[in-house]
């Protein structure tokens, strides 16, 4: 299940069968970080039944459906419920916790994929499907999952091939820095201008840069969900966002500056691997898609922005 690591989330009931078949803990990781098992493992967790040697497949699913004609899964059988509900509730709550804090919020697949877990093992399989296809819905209406397929899906292919060829674009590793010191004189610029320090440092981590110590206390609280559905918009672009909505836009138009060079001499078509190495390696935040698409968002949907391009 690789969906949430580039900003969606398992359907088609996986948010829903995979924890019922083998317990809310042992599923999170497979549906939030994508982690693959090998089939031995797979066996172990009660993903698979059995293993059977190379071609003897057909020969084996015959045997099992001739031992098993009437086959359910449990959850079909009726009246049937996740056992042990205080304990995979706790589950949860300290792993969306975890997730809140490490994030700061800005990823709303994961966010969707604890919202169907919470509501939907509570209730029947066909309500908590329902509940997944209403949250899929609202999730791939928002910008986050457009950026981060096309700069980790499809920038890390581009990416992966030109490397291989030896044929990488110029001066893509030196943007690393770049970023780093422009990111430096814009916080200097903005503790000048009489922001706090702790202001700064609580926005830069809410954003998601690397290289940030983590500290929970100093991130910002995640947005709701109402706000979260709302539009098109990111948190700090929102009327209200005060004086940690001009320090986050700053701080992402500075950082971003420093590929407007590689944006303005490279083809449309490098475009996303650029992104993906900025968001791979120099720590550029992966919600946004990269430093070409939101320098690209900012001319086409918020040209009032082009004005704090530069901090």
């Amino acid at each position: 299940m690789p969906e949430v690591p580039i900003g969606l989330m398992p359907g088609a009931g996986g948010t829903q069968r995979l924890p019922r078949l083998i317990g809310v803990e042992a599923a999170l990781p497979i549906l939030l970080d994508g982690v693959n098992l090998s089939s031995t493992r797979a066996l172990e967790t009660g993903i698979a039944d059995e293993l059977v040697a190379p071609g003897a497949e057909i020969e084996a699913a015959r045997a099992w459906i001739l031992e098993n004609a009437s086959a359910a899964q449990p959850w079909t059988r009726p009246g049937w419920m996740l056992r042990d509900a205080d304990s995979w509730r706790a589950t949860l709550a300290s792993d969306r916790e975890a997730m809140l804090s490490r994030t700061g919020g800005n990823f709303p697949a994961p966010i969707a994929v604890f919202e169907c877990l919470d509501k939907g093992l509570a209730a029947s399989i066909d309500d908590g499907i329902a509940l997944e296809i209403e949250a899929f819905a609202a999730l791939i209406q928002r910008p986050e999952p457009r950026n981060m397929i096309r700069a980790l899906f499809v920038g890390a292919q581009d990416y992966g091939k030109r490397r291989k060829t030896d044929s990488l674009p110029s001066g893509i590793d030196a943007m690393g820095e770049a970023l780093r010191d422009l990111l430096t004189a814009a916080g200097s610029g903005l503790l000048f201008a009489g922001i706090s320090a702790d202001t700064l440092e609580g926005v830069r981590q809410r954003l998601g840069f690397a290289n940030t110590p983590s500290s929970a206390d100093s991130i910002l609280p995640p947005w709701s969900n109402d706000e979260r559905a709302a539009g098109e918009d990111y948190w700090f672009e929102r009327p209200g966002a005060g004086p940690e909505g001009r320090v986050a836009r700053v701080l992402m138009n500075a950082a971003a500056t420093a590929y407007q060079p590689l944006r303005q001499t490279l083809p449309q078509s490098d475009h996303a691997l650029v992104d993906h190495a900025a968001i791979r390696f120099h720590g550029f935040p992966a919600w946004s898609g990269g430093p070409i698409a939101w320098l690209e968002r900012l001319q086409h949907a918020h040209p009032s922005s082009e004005t704090e391009i530069r901090p």
